[in-house]
């Protein structure tokens, strides 16, 4: 917290269990869906030491995936057991530390909406030359970094657009 937290590596788990600090549901506090109820996962752990960063995200337990989603379900219910709430926040800490994948999966397949709260990547593998993900290219190809997050930021800014458009087909 305040820069002085402990700057945890990347996790390379298979997104079965998380680290999480708390899961809660409040109104999103910023961004383009400020006041729009949404429930937070916020992930422990960080990799970066942010001077500016006001949240403890150290005192997390590792919680399974299906209890995850389990409480994003019931909190997502009004007083009359109807989902009222469509806006998930992955946030943390450094939400992409971890191996989020699955969870973003099965809460799109739930039709909730998704922002993350991250500041920057922390891996960068050539899947076709590096399968098995051992070489992290990250500090080694800042060029191709810099295009791929370019490249992501676009394709989720095209997908929220298309989500509040209401121009959102899926396929089979």
């Amino acid at each position: 917290m305040r820069g002085n937290n402990l700057k945890r590596a990347a996790e390379f788990g298979d997104g079965s269990v998380l680290k999480v600090q708390k899961i809660f549901k409040t109104l999103q506090g910023e961004g383009p869906n400020v006041g729009v109820p949404a429930i937070f996962v916020r992930l422990g752990g960080c990799n970066l030491a942010c001077t500016f960063c006001d949240t403890d995200f150290e005192e997390f337990v590792e919680i399974s995936l299906d209890e995850i989603i389990f409480k994003v379900r019931q909190l997502s219910l009004n007083d009359k057991n109807v989902k009222s709430v469509n806006l998930v926040v992955v946030t943390g800490g450094e939400p992409f530390r971890q191996e989020i994948s699955l969870l973003c999966d099965i809460l799109l397949k739930d039709n909730y909406a998704l922002r993350f709260d991250g500041t920057k990547s922390i891996t960068l593998f050539d899947i076709k030359n590096d399968p098995m993900l051992t070489n992290n290219l990250i500090n080694k190809e800042t060029k191709q970094r810099d295009k791929m997050e370019a490249f992501i930021k676009a394709v989720i800014q095209q997908y929220n657009n298309r989500i509040i458009e209401n121009k959102l087909t899926i396929s089979n």
